[in-house]
């Protein structure tokens, strides 16, 4: 790929024309596609300046030998920025295409298997006769069998399958239908049962920036946002599961289920205790719901912007209601 070439992609870029041939341009944020102009705007001018020095090495050498030494040098260097060239352009396309395939793929499966039907805290606590489950799980596993149960955090974008395969960092980089993408799924461990029966159940899910995924696990920062967003649903093929949010916080970036022996009601105990106990500038907690030893917590875990921590939200079962025949 030359200059040119390089010019008219991150034009295609600015201008929309290059995301219209895509079909992306309803897909992506305008801070996704600006960081990506940014990016090949940034190669672009690298590889002018590269070709800027080239032509004033190749003036100030004059002899035959240095010149011909110099163009084997540049003509290496040329090669390495054309392969970088096209593998970031290449990753460029990949990225935004496996996001739209992803979002495709996921809102295919909301249109497919979701219904209408969704609770509020009225309904559902007033224990209604007849339990609804407003995704088909049985019907998603035909899709993909490693799917299992669908999360809901009513008033956010969380509203996505869970799936776990035995491959544990798998899901890192393929979407739901198990296609590779940059996006990812929503996920657990094999470490974690199905059943959501664990002292704590950790789902993983990438900080995408434009909100999708766990992205939207960041609004939790905002008080207000956590004080009117406490319920999550999560849907098995036989129940109903109530959660509430009781705490949302920076975390180091151990490997919790690895870390701590949650057979051990001493480590239940102690871990609770620092949840409750934590006082920092990135942390909300609520201590007016009863979490102990014997609870049902779910940890929403994904990334923050350092490497070395993680933004977890956590919740603890409210109540587990069965489906009726």
């Amino acid at each position: 790929m030359n200059n040119d070439e390089l010019d008219k992609y991150v034009d295609g870029l600015a201008n929309g024309t290059l995301s219209d041939e895509l079909g992306l341009e309803d897909e992506f944020s305008d801070a996704e596609l600006e960081e990506a102009i940014l990016l090949a705007a940034r190669i672009s001018e690298e590889a002018k300046r590269s070709d800027k020095e080239n032509r004033i090495t190749d003036n100030r050498y004059q002899t035959a030998t240095v010149k011909r030494n110099g163009k084997k040098g540049w003509l290496v260097l040329l090669i390495c920025m054309a392969a970088l060239l096209i593998g970031t352009s290449i990753y460029i396309v990949y990225y935004f295409a496996s996001h739209k395939r992803s979002a495709d793929s996921i809102e295919e499966m909301r249109n497919k298997v979701r219904s209408d039907y969704k609770y509020n805290d009225e309904d559902y606590i007033s224990g209604a006769a007849n339990v609804v489950i407003p995704v088909d799980i049985e019907e998603l596993k035909e899709i993909n069998p490693d799917i299992y149960a669908w999360l809901y955090i009513p008033g956010t974008e969380v509203d996505y399958p869970i799936l776990q395969s035995d491959n544990a960092g798998y899901y890192l980089n393929h979407d739901s239908e198990g296609n590779r993408s940059a996006t990812g799924a929503i996920y657990t461990e094999n470490l974690n049962n199905k059943e959501f029966e664990d002292f704590n159940t950790v789902i993983y899910g990438h900080n995408m920036k434009n909100g999708s995924m766990f992205g939207g696990l960041h609004s939790y920062e905002d008080p207000d946002f956590f004080d009117e967003h406490r319920t999550i649903y999560v849907y098995t093929s036989s129940y109903v599961i109530k959660y509430t949010v009781f705490a949302a916080y920076r975390y180091d970036d151990r490997h919790i289920l690895k870390s701590f022996d949650f057979n051990d009601e001493n480590v239940k105990k102690k871990y609770i205790d620092y949840i409750f106990e934590m006082k920092n500038l990135y942390s909300t907690v609520k201590n007016d719901q009863n979490v102990d030893i014997d609870s049902n917590i779910l940890t929403l875990s994904t990334c923050c912007g350092d490497d070395d921590e993680r933004w977890l939200v956590q919740a603890v079962m409210a109540d587990k209601k069965a489906s009726l025949p």
